[in-house]
This record gives structure tokens, C-alpha cells and sequence, in this order.
């Protein structure tokens, strides 16, 4: 028997230049995916070929994009991606994604997430938009759609599951800090960790013991021979570290960029100097000394040598600092970030809520019944009389084996019907959708909602759809709520797709 899976696209990119804060955090939520039982796929540009590597090793399906990234093209090599692969959610991680670009994959029905983290889109029709920084607020994301949701702050923070592990560790503060992480990210930061070094140089401490992080494309490691000549402790240099948690565990004090690794070290309670290497960080790198996770050093080329191994020097002595600061960061960040925004794409973004059929839904769904597009693609195309679904609608309404519901959003606005016939453990569905809400992605979500619902009501395993062959729409919102296809047969005369749901989907429960 075929297994189901919730199948999701992540689009994200990583190079010298922006460096792998997007790719690294859309890691961490692919895992925590993967370890909810899904599949996930890697569309992105990045050429950094230790990046694509470790994707690629840690299991998960990646293709690259041949086109300009944010461009028409990358548009549609994107929706094709989605649709030939079945995702259910399409994940957007950069600065390039633009309104038109939310729009256009939410008009054929794909479910989206955007990680954005400063609002800079004219307008958001993504399913949820996610911002895990301490900035966050909704008035980024005014101009967006009634059914957009956001998730906002730190309880959001997606970290990968390595650092799971590390939840509820407590942090012993020594009197006098010894140990440093020096870690600047994936980007070109040769120049920025020499300077790092030779402030530590001019400590002159022979206890030192220093672990320093290169980034995946950094090849420049004879740069850092003549830096460790005479320097009074130990250095010791990494490069695509797996186990960056056992690093910050293990270290007093990180010297490190203002990037998504912020949220690590909070959760480890490393008291941190904070180096913002561009643009986008300099929010994050404020807002973290004012929360008390560390002491911002300002942007990169303003380092001054002298002045960083001054700073350097009491941060190693001031335990109060750090010990406060080792007390914070676990405050702000719990580890749970990752497993909250999952839950929330589980149940479609929480845009939809279900509740039983009652006598007064009567003519709407009789409405909906008659719609022309809906007479068009059943089995049946004949206009239906208004007191033959009386009778009809009164029948199924006190019947046992008929579970009926109505959609609503989060207007209130009745957005479809939803209907289950059971017989003994199976159940066949039907549903149909008020026209102004059709091409917005509820039909999966409607679908999933009411399943869950049954299985958790009934003693029911299997849940049959019957489609006929030229309604492709339908077809579409059924496989991405976890519907596969067992084969064709002939309805009223009519060839139809058949297809099941099976109990035990990895993804029925919250």
C-alpha cells in the first residue's frame, strides 16, 4: 500500500554574499519536518557546494534553481516544483520574495509560509508569515490578506533539532571566562575573525583556549598561520561543523555575528559580543543587548583591535554580566519554537474552523449545490429542486451515518460544506466551496480539519473520494490533504478518479 506523507518545498538561497542564515534555519525546520514524518525538497541557488552537501547528507531531496532568484522565472520553476512534487506547503526564505511572488503561488492553491524578517514585501498573502525576531511586530505586515496569520517573537525560533537536546541545561558561569567561540557565519569573514584574534593576542592570557568557526567558503586558512604565532593559549579552527550546540555548551564567551545563530546561543545562555556583519542584522544585534543576551560591538568595519581586547578583557572577568546573561537567553528562547510553527502549518495556519450542519445552513448549501461550476463537475448535473433538498438536507442532517459540516474563516464568512457517508469503517467525502473562496487553498485544509475530526469521533479507517476526471481542481485539493490515487472506475457513467485517505496519516493529530 502507498505511504502518506506531507510533502514540503522549502525555497531558500545561501551564498558568500548573503551568507546560510536563510538555508540554516529553513534546515532546522525541514528536520523538524522530516521528524513529524515528512518529505522534504531543497529548491535553491546556492552554489556553495559544503552547504548543498550537507543538505544532501542529512537526507533531504534538493534541486537547483536555474533561474534569477526572485524573478518570473524562479516564480514558475517554483510553482512547477511544488505541484510535480506534491507539496503541501511551500516555504519562502529571503529578501527577493515579493508580493506578486506570494500571490501568484496562493492563486494555484499552494499553502505558504514566508520567513521574513522586516516587512519589506508591498503586500503578504502568504497562509502565515513568520518573524522569530525580537523586533517583530504586526505592524510590519499591515498591508496583507484577512486570512494571512503571523507568527511573531522568539517562541517561534526555528532551531534545529541538535540543540533540542540541550533544552532546560543549566549553564555553569566560572569567575573568570577562559573559553571563546568565535563564529562569524558563512559569509566572506576572514578579515573579521583575524581581527578577533589579534585583540585576543593582546590579552596576552596563556589560559586562553580558543575554537574558531570558518565559514563554509572560507579557503583562506594559511591566513591564520602567522595570527597563532606567539599567541599565550591554544586556537583550534573548524570548518562545516555538524555539532555547533557541543561548541557553545562547551565555551564561556562567543565572539560571533549578529545572524539566526543569536538564537542558539540564547537558548545555550552564551553570553555573547555580538559583531553585525551587514545590514539586516543590525536590528536583531540591538535588540539583543537590550533583552540582555549580549553586548552589541556595532558593525563589522568599525572594529577597532585595541579597543575589542579591552572590551574582551572585562566580558572574561565580569561573571555578573554573564551569569545574568546565561540566565536570559534560556528566558527568551526555549527551544519549542520550531515544534510550535510546525503545528501551526499542521492545522493549515488556523485559518479555517469547522462545526456541525444545522438546520439553518439549509439554503446556503442548497445554493452551493446549484452553483453552475459544481452541477458542472458532478455526477449528476441536473439542477436540484429546492423541496427535493429539503427532503434531502433534513435526511441526511438526523442521520447516524452522515457527518456534515460548514468551514468558516476568521470573519465568520461560511466558506463550503463538507459531507462524510459512512458504512460500517469506511466513509465516502464530498465537499464543495462558495465560489468567493475558491483558488485561496481551503479546500485541502477543509478536508483535513474534518478528517481529523471523524477519526477522532468514529471508528473509521478508510475515507473514499470519487472525482470525476475533468475536474482537476478537486483533484489537486485532495492529494495535497494526503489523498492518493487507487485507480479509475465508472460512476453514473462517468469515469472517475477513486481515491483513499488512510487512518494512521502522520499528520491527523496536533
Amino acid at each position: 500500500m502507498q505511504s502518506q506523507v506531507q510533502r514540503l518545498l522549502i525555497r531558500a538561497d545561501a551564498s558568500l554574499e548573503i551568507g546560510a542564515g536563510h538555508l540554516m534555519r529553513c534546515l532546522a525546520l525541514a528536520q523538524g519536518w522530516r521528524t513529524q514524518g515528512g518529505v522534504v525538497t531543497f529548491l535553491t541557488a546556492c552554489r556553495l557546494d559544503s552547504l548543498n552537501a550537507r543538505l544532501t547528507a542529512s537526507g533531504f531531496e534538493l534541486e537547483r534553481l536555474e533561474a534569477a532568484p526572485g524573478s518570473d522565472a524562479d516564480l514558475d520553476q517554483t510553482y512547477q516544483t511544488a505541484e510535480r512534487t506534491g507539496a503541501a506547503w511551500v516555504v519562502l526564505d529571503g529578501y527577493q520574495f515579493s508580493a506578486k511572488f506570494q500571490d501568484l503561488l496562493k492563486r494555484n492553491g499552494t499553502r505558504v509560509l514566508a520567513i521574513d524578517d522586516y516587512g519589506q514585501a508591498d503586500h503578504y498573502s502568504a497562509d502565515l508569515i513568520l518573524n522569530q525576531n525580537l523586533h517583530a511586530n504586526e505592524g510590519l505586515y499591515r498591508p496583507r490578506d484577512p486570512h494571512t496569520s503571523l507568527l511573531l517573537g522568539t517562541r517561534y525560533v526555528l532551531l534545529r533539532p541538535e540543540f533540542q537536546s540541550w533544552i532546560g541545561w543549566k549553564r555553569e558561569v566560572s569567575e573568570v571566562g577562559r573559553k571563546i567561540l568565535i563564529t562569524m557565519g558563512g559569509s566572506q569573514t576572514t578579515h573579521v575573525t583575524l581581527r578577533v584574534l589579534e585583540a585576543l593576542r593582546l590579552i596576552e592570557r596563556p589560559d586562553l583556549e580558543v575554537e574558531a568557526v570558518l565559514g563554509g567558503g572560507s579557503s583562506e586558512l594559511h591566513q591564520f598561520q602567522e595570527i597563532t604565532k606567539g599567541f599565550g593559549g591554544s586556537i583550534r579552527f573548524h570548518q562545516n561543523v555538524s555539532k555547533m550546540s557541543e561548541l557553545m555548551a562547551w565555551a564561556d564567551i562567543a565572539v560571533a555575528a549578529g545572524g539566526t545563530t543569536t538564537w542558539e546561543r540564547a537558548l545555550l545562555g552564551l553570553p555573547s559580543l555580538i559583531v553585525v556583519l551587514a545590514d539586516n542584522q543590525r536590528d536583531l544585534a540591538e535588540s539583543a543587548q537590550n533583552m540582555g543576551l549580549g553586548w552589541n560591538l556595532g558593525p563589522s568595519d568599525s572594529l577597532n583591535v585595541p579597543a575589542l581586547a579591552d572590551t574582551l578583557r572585562r566580558f572574561l572577568l565580569d561573571s555578573a554580566t554573564r551569569a545574568s546573561m546565561a540566565q536570559r537567553g534560556p528566558e527568551i528562547v526555549d527551544g519549542h519554537g520550531t515544534g510550535r510553527v510546525i503545528k501551526r502549518m499542521r492545522s493549515g495556519g488556523s485559518r479555517l474552523q469547522i462545526r456541525r450542519i444545522d438546520q439553518q445552513d439549509c439554503r446556503k448549501v442548497w445554493e452551493w449545490a446549484n452553483e453552475p461550476l459544481i452541477r458542472s463537475v458532478s455526477f449528476n448535473v441536473e439542477p436540484i429542486a429546492w423541496e427535493q433538498h429539503q427532503q434531502w438536507f433534513t435526511a441526511r442532517l438526523n442521520h447516524p451515518s452522515c457527518l456534515f459540516w460548514i468551514a468558516e474563516d476568521a470573519d465568520k464568512h461560511a466558506i463550503g460544506q463538507l459531507r462524510l457517508e459512512l458504512d460500517g469503517p469506511e466513509a465516502t467525502i464530498s465537499i464543495s466551496l462558495d465560489p468567493r473562496f475558491r483558488g485561496m487553498g481551503y479546500g485541502p485544509e477543509f478536508i483535513r480539519l474534518c478528517i481529523q475530526e471523524s477519526f477522532q469521533s468514529r471508528p473509521i479507517n478508510l475515507v473514499h473520494a470519487f472525482i470525476r476526471e475533468d475536474n482537476t481542481i478537486s483533484q489537486s485539493a485532495f492529494l495535497k490533504a494526503g489523498f492518493f490515487k487507487r485507480g479509475t472506475v465508472l460512476v453514473h457513467g462517468h469515469a472517475a478518479h477513486h481515491l483513499v485517505y488512510e487512518k494512521g496519516h502522520p499528520w491527523e493529530t496536533n
